[in-house]
Parts: C-alpha cells; sequence; structure tokens
C-alpha cells in the first residue's frame, strides 16, 4: 500500500470539504448580514426566545381583575379606561399635522356566510394564541388540525379566546360597531387572521359589503400604476 499516496488523498479530500464548508460560511455570513440586526431578521432565532419568555395575555373580563380586585373596584377601572377616549378629545390640542383629535381602535375579526363556518374559521387563530401562552409560537395551523387538536383531552377553545369578533356579516357589523361605541373611535382597523388565504379575502370582502365599502382600485394592475 502507497502510504504516502493514499494520505496524500485524505488531504486533498479534507482541504475540499473545509473549502466547500468555508464557502458555505461565507455565503451564510453575507446572509446574515443582509438581515435586519433585530430579531426580527431572524426567525429562527425568534423563536427560541419567543419560547423562553413567559407569555401572558389577558382576555377583556381578566384584564381589570389580573389581581382578583373586589368586583366594584374591576367596574371602576373599566369605566376609566373607558374614560380614556374622552379626556384625548378633550384635551387635544391641534397642530400642524392633526387639526382634530382622531381615534383608532383595532379589532380582530372573522367573517364568513354563517357563525357556524365563522366559527370553524377561528379555530385556528385559537390554537395558535393557546400554544402561544405555552410559549409554544407556530403558523397558524389549518382548521383541521386546530379542531384535532381542541378535541384532545384538557383542551377548550376557551382557553383561546380573547376578543375576536365572529360571525356573519351582520354579527360583526354590530360587534366592531359596538367596540367603537364603547371607546369613541372614529376609525376601526381590522385584522383577519385565518390559515387560508381565500378565507381571509372573504372575510374582508364580506365586511366590506355589510358596511356598503367598495374597494379603491378594480384590479391589482391599477394599483401598480
Amino acid at each position: 500500500m502507497d502510504i504516502g499516496g493514499t494520505a496524500l488523498a485524505l488531504y486533498a479530500a479534507g482541504g475540499a470539504a473545509l473549502a466547500g464548508s468555508l464557502g458555505k460560511l461565507k455565503s451564510r455570513l453575507e446572509l446574515s448580514k443582509a438581515k435586519h440586526r433585530s430579531l426580527a431578521g431572524h426567525s429562527r432565532m425568534a423563536r427560541r426566545f419567543a419560547s423562553l419568555v413567559p407569555f401572558y395575555e389577558y382576555d377583556e373580563e381578566q384584564f381589570f381583575c389580573s389581581d382578583d380586585p373586589p368586583a366594584e373596584i374591576a367596574v371602576h377601572r373599566r369605566a376609566a379606561f373607558a374614560r380614556l377616549s374622552r379626556l384625548y378629545r378633550e384635551r387635544f390640542e391641534p397642530s400642524a399635522r392633526r387639526s382634530q383629535p382622531e381615534l383608532t381602535v383595532c379589532v380582530a375579526a372573522i367573517c364568513a356566510d354563517s357563525d357556524e363556518e365563522a366559527e370553524r374559521l377561528a379555530s385556528s387563530t385559537r390554537m395558535a394564541i393557546t400554544l402561544l401562552r405555552r410559549g409554544q409560537l407556530i403558523a397558524v395551523p389549518s382548521v383541521e388540525k386546530a379542531l384535532a387538536f381542541f378535541e384532545g383531552p384538557g383542551e377548550s377553545v376557551a382557553s383561546g379566546s380573547r376578543r375576536v369578533v365572529v360571525g356573519t356579516p351582520e354579527t360583526v357589523r354590530s360587534g366592531l360597531e359596538a367596540v367603537a361605541e364603547e371607546y369613541g373611535a372614529d376609525e376601526v382597523l381590522v385584522v383577519t387572521i385565518t390559515h387560508d388565504h381565500e378565507a381571509r379575502k372573504r372575510s374582508y370582502e364580506l365586511l366590506a359589503g355589510a358596511f356598503g365599502l367598495t374597494p379603491a382600485c378594480s384590479s391589482p394592475l391599477e394599483l401598480e400604476q
């Protein structure tokens, strides 16, 4: 056996492997430098950090009772929170950018042709929220996966509840108007999260129809002009 030749071949193979690794490392470093410096540019690292950080979220009822106060205190807190919008209007001072006070509220909503279908679509978001509270950051799951999840032992749709207006166009419109009235808002910003993009688009279409809104343009091509 030619030991010298074998060693030379091994050295050559090792050198080629090292060169390939250095090339990949260089590409990886360039990609990392091109990303945003915050965790927003590093999704895998962000998910790891998210799993380590305790997550706390309170729904509308729990928010004012997080420290188990007497019922009258919780009612007082809710009323005081609602007064903030009125104080904003009363103390507003016109500026070069804004001559009149404007208040916007953001509401999560899912609209469908029936209440049953809307609740079905909402299960995806509720599963994601439930796991997020446990430190598990996941992509919005399919409806089928979410329904199977909530059928598991110890799981409940109520555990993922938060202020989300769900239902038919009439139901959602009524819910959004109630939120706007509660805070004295001039504008409502609606966010719809579903697993299926077509269902999300349909939700916005139904909601726009409920309020008599028409699109600003008729086709995506007009947006590019």
